[in-house]
Formats: structure tokens, sequence, C-alpha cells
């Protein structure tokens, strides 16, 4: 059982690394349709139809991951709460 989660846990990072990594790149695709330095339309309608999909896949994908780290994220918040 602790293995299956310890690779889940890797798959979920890997996952928000990939995600990531995509929304940046649509993102400056968008803004680059939207300045008129690029003119292609269908990498515009591409863009502007998968960059909230994915947006949402991502948000899914970063509560996974805070679910399944919350004794890490806890134990992190209490440390730094007896430092002050």
């Amino acid at each position: 059982m602790k293995q299956t989660v310890i690779k889940i846990r890797g798959i979920v990072a890997i996952l928000i690394m990939i995600i990531a990594a995509y929304q940046i790149i649509s993102g400056i695709g968008m803004w680059l349709v939207n300045r008129g330095i690029v003119d292609a339309p269908g990498m515009a309608v591409f863009f502007y139809r998968s960059h909230p999909s994915i947006g949402f896949v991502f948000l899914i994908v970063a509560i996974t991951h805070l679910t399944l780290n919350r004794k890490l994220l806890m134990s992190d918040l209490k440390v730094l709460r007896k430092k002050k």
C-alpha cells in the first residue's frame, strides 16, 4: 500500500510539471496571437479551446496532490508555527 501511494505521488508530481509547462506555452501562444505577433487562426482556436480545459485538469491534479501530501504539508506548517 505504501509503495503504491509513493508511486501515485510521483505520477501526480510529473503530471503537474507537464500540465504547468503546457499552460505556460499555451498562455504565451495566446498572448502572441492577441498582440498580433503571430497570425495563425488555427493555433489561436486550439489554444483558446484547450487552455481552459487543461486548466481544470490542472486544478483536479493539484487537489489530488494536496490530498496525497496532506501529512507532509501539516508537519511543515507545524514547524513554521513553532519558529515564531
